[in-house]
């Protein structure tokens, strides 16, 4: 009876052991990957507040290539492209969503223009004025996100393919 138990007892033992092992593995690899997936970053600034007429804000937005590849980023709907042509800001007024009013746009494939390159560990940025994209309504405490979770980009030449984007938020106050 102890012969029978004893394999047995030491089957089980290794089994544990390679699990383990398979399970660290495993580990390793989702780790890594995440760290490639989670390579940008975006940062928000104010850089001007102005309440004479209307509401004018000029905010800064800075993505940063966290990754050691070059990074094709498609600017179609980002602040790259230097004009509001998607929703890309969570913007609130004292809470309450503020509506999106610019432009949205529908476009065949993109060309090679249609990207811009950040490389390396490095930054690119971009200036709006965000009353160009939503219907700003006058005083109180606004809060601004970039609200796009993905971008479509080409790593190295390669195929396109979405990367996460976690951005900060960026808040102020229209005094009345």
């Amino acid at each position: 009876m102890n012969f029978v138990q004893k394999p047995t007892l030491l089957f089980g033992v290794a089994a544990c052991i390679m699990l383990s092992f398979f399970l660290l593995s495993c580990a390793r690899t989702s780790n890594s990957q995440q760290g490639e997936m989670a390579s940008l970053e975006g940062v928000l600034k104010v850089l001007d507040v102005s309440a004479k007429d209307t509401v004018s804000v000029r905010i800064e937005f800075t993505l940063k290539n966290m990754s050691s590849d070059n990074l094709e980023i498609l600017k179609w709907g980002t602040p790259f492209e230097g004009e509001f042509t998607d929703n890309m800001f969570d913007v609130k007024l004292d809470g309450r969503q503020i509506r999106y009013i610019g432009m949205q746009v529908k476009r065949g494939a993109p060309q090679k223009e249609d990207y811009v390159i950040i490389g390396p560990h490095g930054d690119l940025s971009a200036t709006l004025l965000l009353e160009k994209g939503y219907e700003l309504k006058g005083a109180g405490r606004y809060s601004v996100r970039y609200s796009k979770p993905y971008v479509s980009v080409r790593v190295n030449n390669g195929e396109a393919q979405l990367m996460p984007v976690h951005s900060n938020q960026v808040v102020f106050t229209v005094a009345k």
